[in-house]
């Protein structure tokens, strides 16, 4: 709704410009009007989620205002209509004022929310929501400027539609763990808007306004250079980007890539994990990194490698750990997202022993995120369970983000690969010994029997 209204004021106020209608003029002030409660509801819902912690809380603000400005659109149109009151200067002031005002409430609710939260994560998130919000509705407020009598440059709209998508990527990801990630994004669509604005200006002012079928024709000509660009460009942006902003993640990429062409030739799993933990270790994107792998008889999962500051936990228990390994048969085990669910709601929630115990094995293991290494064979539960990655970073919490952990979860799929190879070739081996042992065994009977037979 806060999105609607603010798109639906920008469309009824690009009309009103373009067309000169005092009825768009009119209509864009109706979700201007609402705007501000809007805003103060999504606001207070959003910083009350259980991964910012804030205190869920109705949104403190009287509807009287909205109310009274609907009162007065109406009495305006209806009654005013030879001078409309929502014209007149007396009217906007107070207008802009509640507006505005109610954005600026926002951006102090996220800066009070700021002070409370104590984790550094979600401190950093809050903070950059906060000071991109309240450049974002400073400069908004300069396009309402110009009806006073100034000039001022509307950059607010472009960097509204910048803050709304850094808003809803807050939303449709778990944790806004890399700003440098959005950051590149943001880079590259501005970068790409300017490309636009660039051809079709230049073309535009040197054919001039006059000559409308040459005009055309140069629009035409326009829109192929820009399709002709457009991937080109926003490729090379990307990589730049990425480059620039994202160097950890390209490393760390680069990294798992050549790791899993070495697994490829592995054919010993001490060799496999000892690759695996010394390949992430030099990655330094990771701090402590542990191998698990099942047991011959399938009753567990042992320790066979690690790297970090602490020995973790020796052996995970099938029937004990069961809980925990049930949840990582779901394709990983996040101890945030872990502690997120524990933090909703733990005394109508029947599983709340299982995320107590997910969490408490994790800490054993010194890790924050497991990815589990499925092999090829099916049983009742799922695929069946070979291991198990686990990978801590303690520079940050929630260190890990969904592109980290899909690179961590093709390295896994390389591994159950090799293991399966690796399996497949000791059973090769067993077979070959197998039957040289049973060789050995004829040729030994065969010398047996002939002085046996001399002495019978």
């Amino acid at each position: 709704a806060f999105a609607f209204m603010i798109s639906a004021y920008h469309l009824c106020h690009f009309i009103a410009m373009a067309t000169k209608s005092p009825l768009a003029e009119w209509l864009a002030m109706w979700p201007a009007a609402t705007i501000p409660p809007t805003a103060l509801s999504f606001f207070r819902e959003f910083l009350a989620e259980p991964s910012i912690g804030g205190k869920r809380r109705p949104p403190r603000f009287t509807l009287a205002w909205p109310v009274l400005a609907y009162l007065a659109l109406i009495y305006s149109a209806l009654f005013s209509t030879d001078a409309p009151i929502h014209e007149e200067t007396w009217f906007q002031i107070p207008f802009a004022a509640w507006v505005f005002g109610g954005l600026y409430r926002c951006v102090l609710d996220l800066y009070l929310q700021y002070r409370a939260t104590k984790t550094r994560v979600e401190r950093t998130r809050i903070r950059a929501l906060m000071l991109s919000g309240l450049l974002a509705t400073t400069l908004a407020f300069t396009g309402v400027v110009p009806g006073f009598g100034e000039t001022w440059p509307t950059v607010g709209n472009v960097l509204t539609i910048l803050y709304l998508y850094f808003l809803s990527q807050t939303l449709f990801r778990y944790r806004l763990l890399d700003l440098n990630e959005l950051v590149g994004k943001m880079v590259v669509l501005v970068t790409l808007v300017f490309l636009l604005w660039a051809v079709y200006g230049l073309l535009l002012a040197w054919v001039g306004g006059r000559q409308e079928g040459l005009f055309l024709l140069n629009a035409v000509v326009a829109s192929f250079v820009i399709l002709v660009l457009f991937e080109p460009v926003r490729a090379a942006l990307e990589n730049a980007v990425n480059r620039w902003l994202l160097r950890q993640r390209h490393e760390l990429r680069a990294r798992i890539d050549g790791l899993r062409r070495d697994l490829a030739n592995v054919v010993d799993v001490a060799d496999l994990a000892e690759r695996i933990v010394h390949g992430m270790e030099e990655s330094r994107r990771v701090t402590h990194v542990a191998v698990y792998l099942i047991d011959s008889d399938g009753s567990g999962y042992d320790l066979v490698d690690y790297y970090g500051s602490k020995r973790p936990l020796k052996r995970i228990e099938a029937g004990t750990h069961g809980p925990f390994l049930q949840r990582l048969r779901s394709g990983f085990v996040d101890i945030e997202r872990v502690k997120t669910e524990r933090g909703r709601d733990d005394e109508r929630d029947p599983s709340a022993d299982n995320i107590d115990q997910a969490v408490d094995v994790m800490s054993k293991m010194q890790t924050s995120l497991v990815v589990p290494i499925f092999g090829s064979e099916e049983t009742e539960q799922g695929a069946w369970l070979l291991g198990m990655l686990a990978f801590r970073d303690d520079r940050t919490q929630a260190a890990f983000d969904m592109d980290d952990i899909d690179v961590f979860r093709q390295l896994a799929a390389q591994a159950a690969t090799t293991i399966e190879s690796t399996q497949i070739y000791q059973n090769v081996k067993e077979r070959d010994r197998l039957a040289a042992i049973g060789e050995m065994a004829a040729g030994l009977a065969h010398e047996i029997r002939n002085p046996l037979g001399a002495i019978k």
